[in-house]
């Protein structure tokens, strides 16, 4: 997580995407754990992204537009 913070440079909708796409990975099982969590808001807080972005995601991934 730490080299991630090199990472703020980037525009924060790269890095949002970050966040996004790494919480798609967790879900991707089915079931996310809470260590799974825990990393996901250590990556957002680095990033300096919402950690919304996530529960944000994982409702979406849940409801799935048709």
């Amino acid at each position: 997580v730490e080299k991630l913070v090199a990472g703020k440079a980037w525009p924060v909708a790269a890095r949002a995407q970050i966040v996004q796409h790494a919480t798609i990975i967790a879900a991707a099982d089915g079931v996310v754990q809470p260590s799974e969590l825990a990393v996901l808001f250590d990556v957002a807080e680095a990033l300096e992204i919402d950690p919304d972005v996530i529960d944000q995601t994982l409702h979406g991934a849940a409801a799935p537009m048709d």
